[in-house]
């Protein structure tokens, strides 16, 4: 044995583990239950051997460990095991049990132990129910709560739609025909607080149109906040589109994405407003974003008291809850199970500390300035991005620069890495670096995240480590 296995692994959630000559076979023990077999301790890692015999390590202890198993020549061995463990982080662990050979006192404390643990689980699964219950009856609380203030409001006469925004009259000698399968964008010139409807003027067509389709999105989110499917109209003039609740929150920047329904057939002409000098209020090509004519849509942008039940006048078209498009990605935080498995690059020589760590306690990443490390599979499958925070830690203050990369599959030698998958920063030991790196595509398989830095300047003989707090993907 190496002191430095090649392979890092988790171990399995439920296991036990096993030091020595145990007779677990003899002892008819459920296949549900992973026996692991431990080989020692380096540096600070457990070492042990896996199903197909090979050496694995790995720095994190099971979830729930229901065994500690060991002959007369391994109980020192599994009591150092056991050490370990606690210093992990690892609770309850069960105490170390020396069998040669009697199978059954190795059934009975596996049995006793999954007792415990299925005590436990239940308990939690109370509470858990518990929790629900009386989340359902907050939830309850709320709505009650809101629709006494949208009664309150109405009462007190409040419960109003006002124009906020009004282009004046549609010029329908003034048309835009919108291209199948290529969609316009409108910016609107007013907050998104308190935004309850909106009105567009449709052109009538004696032709068999598409419905129109119309997307209210957020810039700073990229999230369609509503949709709607609006049918060719019979006659000249506006369409009112309603929110079921006034918009609240955080002020957001609001456009309008128009499109026909179908790709093949074209949907209702829209009247354009007064000329627009301001390019971004023109109306443009929503791929491209190249103005397509120097004027808006024609449009009108109500309001009401945000969060609240606007009063909608009748024939208002409101959002088909079925056309509801989620946010084109949400942030999901990448384990601690893949952060362990950080590597060194190179590896260091045996007997030597490796530069680049996984600190279970902090759930950080650590990379010792001068040095290179790579943490394989941090990119998952079908990311669109990710989203690291970083920062330096030294006994002195200082800045520090590093680089973040994502590898790229099969690279030739001699071609040159894409500068959009790396990202240099300097860091310090005040401020938590965000890094964003976004991707062309989405990943079509894990990639590995590159971690680089300079070298650290002498001015004391500690080490200066880039710290990797937290990683998220964008999916």
């Amino acid at each position: 044995m190496t002191s430095h296995p090649p392979a890092y692994r988790p171990l399995p959630v439920l296991c036990a583990l096993v030091a020595g000559d145990v007779p677990w076979r003899e002892a008819g023990v459920p296949a549900a239950v992973v026996r692991v077999e431990v080989i020692g301790l380096v540096q600070d890692r457990l070492v042990y051997r896996a199903g197909d015999g090979q050496e694995l390590t790995t720095s994190l202890p099971p979830s729930a460990c229901l065994g500690l198993f060991a002959t007369e020549a391994s109980v020192a061995l599994m009591q150092q095991v056991r050490d370990w463990l606690a210093r992990q982080g690892a609770t309850d662990l069960p105490e170390v049990t020396q069998v040669e050979s009697e199978p059954a006192m190795l059934m009975r404390v596996l049995l006793a132990r999954l007792a415990s643990e299925a005590g436990g689980l239940a308990e939690v699964a109370s509470s858990h129910a518990r929790q629900v219950t009386v989340l359902r009856a907050e939830v309850e609380t709320q709505a009650s709560i809101r629709a006494d203030l949208d009664r309150f409001i109405g009462d007190v006469g409040l419960a109003s739609l006002v124009c906020v925004f009004a282009t004046g009259d549609p010029d329908f000698e003034t048309q835009i025909e919108l291209t199948p399968g290529a969609a316009l964008r409108q910016l609107l010139p007013v907050a998104s607080t308190g935004v309850a409807g909106i009105a567009i003027a449709c052109a009538a067509s004696a032709r068999r149109l598409a419905p129109l389709r119309v997307r209210l999105v957020a810039i700073e989110d990229a999230a369609i906040l509503a949709q709607w499917r609006v049918a060719s109209p019979q006659e000249d003039g506006w369409i009112r589109l309603g929110l079921p609740r006034a918009l609240a929150g955080l002020t957001r920047t609001l456009v309008l994405v128009l499109d026909s329904a179908s790709t093949d057939i074209a949907c209702a002409n829209l009247a354009l407003g007064g000329h627009q000098a301001l390019v971004p209020a023109q109306l443009s090509d929503e791929a491209t974003g190249e103005s397509v004519a120097p004027h808006s849509l024609a449009l009108k942008v109500f309001a009401a008291v945000p969060g609240t039940t606007p009063p909608h006048p009748a024939g208002t078209v409101m959002p088909d809850p079925a056309d509801a498009v989620p946010a084109p990605f949400a942030l999901r935080t990448v384990g601690h199970e893949i952060l362990a498995g950080v590597v060194a690059e190179p590896a260091p020589p045996d007997g030597e500390a490796p530069d680049t760590i996984f600190m279970s306690k902090h759930g950080a990443v650590l990379c010792r300035a001068g040095r290179q490390g790579r943490i394989p599979g941090a990119c998952p499958a079908g990311a669109r991005g990710i989203l690291l925070r970083a920062r330096i830690q030294a006994a002195a203050p200082l800045t520090h620069a590093a680089w973040f990369g994502v590898e790229e599959p099969e690279l030739a030698d001699e071609a040159e890495p894409d500068p959009a998958l790396w990202r240099q920063v300097t860091l310090d030991g005040e401020t938590l670096r965000e890094i964003s790196i976004l991707f062309a595509e989405p990943l079509v398989e894990p990639r590995d995240l590159l971690i680089a830095s300079e070298p650290a300047a002498p001015v004391s003989d500690d080490a200066v480590w880039i710290v990797i707090t937290q990683m998220q993907a964008y999916l």
